[in-house]
């Protein structure tokens, strides 16, 4: 468990130190060419009135207490269930609900303090005009929503196979 704790840490402090360092390296709204289609820059992505009228911080306020969730029954599962801590479905889904927990956690902190969430990676397409501009919480984030629901499904399938009489 304390290895979860010290992966999810280490993400958010690499993950803000980035964002920082992007913002120190490149001014607001340059770019520097990596390869091809591949950028650095400095985008600062401002707060704003989302869905329903909420602004970004309140939402992102519900994605840290559904992320808080995710990783509170995985844990709350791993002390009740002895057998899981064997099953490398629920690691997966733990680290994975630790990760999505830095990501909110680092994207609330620079929307707090901010105003807006830094992303420092673009793929531009310059024949259609179009960027996409990210950060790697992004990233982690994509791959730990993957990660959770695999677990949630496999975690329970392994836990049958492991112990037939549960």
């Amino acid at each position: 468990m304390k290895i979860v704790t010290v992966i999810a840490v280490v993400f958010l402090l690499f993950e803000l130190g980035t964002r920082w360092l992007a913002r120190l390296i490149i001014p607001l709204g340059d770019t520097i060419s990596l390869f091809g289609n591949f950028y650095l820059t400095n985008v600062l992505n401002p707060n704003r009135v989302m869905a329903f009228g909420i602004g970004a911080i309140a939402w992102l306020l519900v994605a840290q207490v559904v992320a808080m969730f995710f990783f509170i029954g995985y844990v709350f599962a791993g002390r009740h269930i002895y057998e899981l801590t064997d099953i490398k479905m629920y690691w997966l889904g733990l680290v994975a609900a630790s990760l999505l927990n830095a990501v909110v956690l680092s994207n609330l902190f620079e929307a707090s303090v901010l105003g807006g969430v830094t992303d420092y990676f673009a793929i531009i397409d310059l024949k259609s005009k179009t960027a996409h501009i990210i950060n790697l919480g992004d990233i982690a984030l994509g791959f730990s929503l993957i990660a959770l629901l695999v677990s949630t499904v496999g975690m329970p399938i392994a836990l049958m196979i492991k112990s037939p009489h549960v």
